[in-house]
């Protein structure tokens, strides 16, 4: 058998790194929407330990429900909640860079703004500041 010409080879090449960067991306996407239901899922549940007047709760713990008080499920869904978020902004993070790598493939000029981040509250001070509105 002979080997396919250059010019092939080098398409193929091309659109399986393209589609292997586009199945990242709707992996992560899914990834990104799982996450959002989940977290969507754990601000309910702190809103209910919240509302509670029980002194003790039922929490699920893999597939096993235990007994806490109330004040300490509050606690472990917090925590988990925290840890939600934070996979949900590494995820988006990843998400962003496999779009910028796919748009390099594809020769796309890169899209304005889409790595911009809000202000942290220190810097949002120091620009109050800056502007001489602080209180």
């Amino acid at each position: 058998m002979t080997s396919p010409p250059p010019d092939v080879t080098k398409t193929l090449t091309y659109l399986l790194e393209v589609e292997t960067v586009a199945q990242d991306i709707l992996t992560l996407k899914d990834t990104k929407l799982e996450l959002a239901h989940t977290l969507s899922k754990l601000q309910e549940s702190l809103r209910a330990f919240q509302a509670s007047q029980e002194k003790k709760s039922f929490i699920k713990v893999g597939s096993i429900f235990i007994e806490y008080p109330t004040g300490h499920c509050e606690q472990l869904v917090r925590k988990e909640i925290e840890n939600v978020k934070e996979q949900y902004e590494v995820t988006s993070k990843e998400l962003k860079d496999k779009l910028s790598k796919k748009r390099d493939i594809e020769h796309e000029p890169k899209i304005e703004g889409i790595g911009l981040r809000p202000l942290s509250h220190t810097e949002a001070i120091g620009l109050l500041k800056g502007f001489g509105l602080d209180s």
